[in-house]
C-alpha cells in the first residue's frame, strides 16, 4: 500500500481512524527495524485539514500560476479565446462551486437564478442560487445543526 493511496481510501474516516490504520500498516510490514524508524520520520500524522493545506494539488490541482488559451466572456465581444494567467486549483474550486449551485436545479425545479458576484477589493466571490437550500434542523443521529 502506498501512503497516498491509503489517505485517499481513508478520506472519509475520522482523524483517529486514519492514523490507526496507518499505524497498523506500518507495524505489520516493518515492525522493529530501521525501516520502521525511517517510515516514522517520513510519514507524519496529519489531520484532514492539514493534509489539504500541505498537498493541495492532490485535491484541486496545481496551485502555481499558469498561462493557457481559455474561453472567457468579454462585455464587448462576448465569448472569445485568449491567453489567460490563472491558478488551476482556484479555477477548479470555483468550477465546483458553480456546478454545485447548478446541480441544485435537479432537487428544486423552481430554482431559476444563479448569481456570481466578484469583489476584488475585498477578495470575495459570492455564488447564489434561489433554490430551497439545506434545511436547518437538528440531525436526528448526529445531534448537530
Amino acid at each position: 500500500f502506498v501512503m497516498s493511496e491509503l489517505d485517499d481510501w481513508n478520506s472519509g474516516a475520522s482523524e483517529e481512524d486514519s492514523f490507526s490504520i496507518d499505524t497498523e500498516v506500518r507495524n505489520t510490514s516493518v515492525k522493529g527495524t530501521k525501516a520502521a524508524e525511517e517510515a516514522s520520520k517520513r510519514y507524519v500524522k496529519k489531520t484532514p485539514h492539514e493534509h489539504v493545506l500541505t498537498r493541495p494539488d492532490s485535491y484541486v490541482g496545481s496551485i502555481e500560476l499558469s498561462t493557457a488559451d481559455i474561453w472567457v466572456y468579454d462585455d464587448v465581444v462576448g465569448m472569445n479565446k485568449r491567453k489567460v494567467n490563472y491558478v488551476p486549483g482556484l479555477y477548479k474550486i470555483f468550477d465546483e462551486i458553480l456546478v454545485n449551485a447548478a446541480d441544485h436545479k435537479q432537487r428544486d425545479p423552481s430554482m431559476n437564478i444563479i448569481k456570481v458576484e466578484i469583489d476584488p477589493e475585498n477578495n470575495l466571490i459570492q455564488v447564489y442560487n434561489n433554490g430551497d437550500g439545506i434545511p436547518v434542523q437538528m440531525h436526528s443521529e448526529e445531534k448537530i445543526w
